[in-house]
């Protein structure tokens, strides 16, 4: 029975292809008491928090803003990463 309902509820909670697991991907974002702050997924599964001026995985992140951050990548271009909707 209990082994059910974990199934159960793991299937609930996944949404095939909600994410492209290959690509930098923004998992969400948050304002508090620092100020906006995101959550970011590397391509091997990696996560990480930032905030504006932080670095992770190629990233700098230069600004967070309603369901987006905006950075620049190692090659100095300009990247806008969407949140991930699902």
């Amino acid at each position: 029975m209990a082994q059910e309902l974990q199934d159960g509820a793991a299937q609930a909670a996944t949404v095939t292809d909600a994410i492209d697991l290959h690509e930098l991907t923004v998992i969400g974002i948050a304002h508090g008491a620092t100020g906006q702050t995101a959550i970011l997924r590397s391509s091997n599964g990696d996560y990480a928090r930032v905030q504006p001026g932080d670095s992770a995985f190629g990233l700098t992140v230069r600004a967070i803003g309603e369901g987006q951050v905006i950075g620049t990548d190692r090659w100095g271009r300009d990247v806008q990463l969407p949140l991930m909707t699902g």
